[in-house]
């Protein structure tokens, strides 16, 4: 009879065991992923910059072309658009990058590991009231803002203290 207890003990162990290299295999994945997807967004924001200055720069070029000075207002708010954009992609980069500190933490001991939580990881930054939060925090990082908020105040300057035709004329 001990010798039946002592195997039926032995069963669960392997049991665990094989159940602790799974979630290890999975946590590895999941931070896999994670990286991945921050990698990702930190390409998307470059394009996001770079469409930004574009049609900006494109809009503000326009104006002074057809001497228009409401162009430079479309300029801003091109510019406001990719901001805001920005400030979103940045605030999931950040939900990622949170989980993958989390998964960090427990790789090392994969028994404290529960399963992918991405989903539960973006409920937990981007609830209630996460736009508000969008606003108040990620538009007025330093690396989100510029050069959205230089070209978006630029604008706004040209439009009230530039007379375009008078401009214009004074050049040529």
């Amino acid at each position: 009879m001990d010798t039946e207890h002592t195997e039926q003990l032995e069963l669960p162990t392997s049991i665990t065991r094989s159940a602790n290299d799974r979630r290890f295999l999975t946590a590895l994945e999941e931070y896999k992923i994670a990286n991945q997807r921050i990698s990702d967004y930190d390409k998307l924001v470059l394009t996001i910059k770079s469409w930004s200055i574009t049609l900006s720069a494109g809009a503000i070029g326009f104006a002074f072309i057809e001497a228009k000075s409401i162009l430079f207002l479309l300029a801003s708010l091109t510019a406001l658009v990719f901001w805001y954009l920005e400030a979103i992609n940045k605030n999931y980069q950040t939900a990622l990058i949170d989980r993958s500190r989390e998964l960090e933490s427990v790789l090392p001991d994969a028994e404290t590991y529960n399963g992918p939580e991405f989903g539960t990881n973006f409920k937990r930054v981007f609830g209630f009231g996460s736009t508000f939060r969008i606003f108040r925090i990620m538009l007025f990082y330093r690396n989100v803002h510029h050069p959205h908020s230089l070209i978006f105040i630029g604008g706004i300057i040209l439009y009230f203290y530039t007379d375009v035709e008078t401009f214009l004329r004074s050049l040529g």
